[in-house]
């Protein structure tokens, strides 16, 4: 588990000039919905842009499509645009354990790329170290980063002519909506709840792009 702030990661070891450059794209979109505020939307975007930059240091992020940080996460599974037509709705676990995370692979300009959408309750500890859930938080936030890299690997190989799943293959693009999802028992000590403050009263039409 990963328990160092983006700054210790980078200075931990090694200067920062002797660290592989990021992969995350430059240009990283991430949409924050059912926040309270668009200010307070907007700071933590740049938060989490900053821990994903970082570890994408160490972790291929090259084949991100975007991050979608909800308070309506089942809401924002299922707006989600996947980029092909499918009957297949994404939802989170439910029952025994709890879905929190999830990275599907979506369909860009004909490419396979990977978005990841959390529920915001479970990435609100990052912006206290001292939050006793901060370490979960961060784990939970390189664990979907991992699994962008993972459906990117899995993809090469039939773009080179040698199996797996073609990028132009629109038939059966990979379904990650259970293998990728981060789940927790339903009974566990995430902060679901005590994130609910954050989150704008009524029905949430606030959403935010940064």
């Amino acid at each position: 588990m990963l328990d160092a702030t983006p700054t210790e990661i980078q200075t931990e070891g090694a200067a920062a000039d002797e660290l592989p450059p990021p992969t995350a794209p430059e240009n990283m979109s991430i949409s924050l919905r059912c926040f309270d505020t668009e200010v307070y939307a907007r700071a933590f975007g740049d938060l989490v842009a900053t821990y994903v930059r970082t570890l994408s240091r160490y972790i291929d992020l090259t084949a991100l499509d975007g991050i979608t940080i909800a308070f309506d996460y089942p809401q924002a599974l299922l707006d989600l645009d996947r980029g092909y037509e499918t009957k297949h709705k994404l939802t989170p676990s439910e029952g025994i354990v709890l879905g929190v995370a999830m990275t599907p692979a979506v369909i860009r300009d004909g490419k396979i790329k990977s978005h990841m959408l959390f529920n915001a309750g479970v990435l609100l500890p990052l912006e206290d170290e001292q939050n006793e859930f901060y370490e979960q938080a961060l784990h939970t936030l390189a664990h979907e980063c991992a699994h962008v890299e993972v459906t990117e690997r899995y993809n090469l190989p039939r773009r080179r002519g040698t199996g797996g799943l073609a990028s132009t293959d629109h038939r059966r693009p990979p379904n990650k909506s259970r293998a990728a999802a981060s789940r927790i028992p339903a009974g566990g000590q995430w902060p679901l709840r005590s994130a609910a403050p954050r989150r704008r009263s009524g029905a949430c039409d606030r959403k935010t792009i940064v």
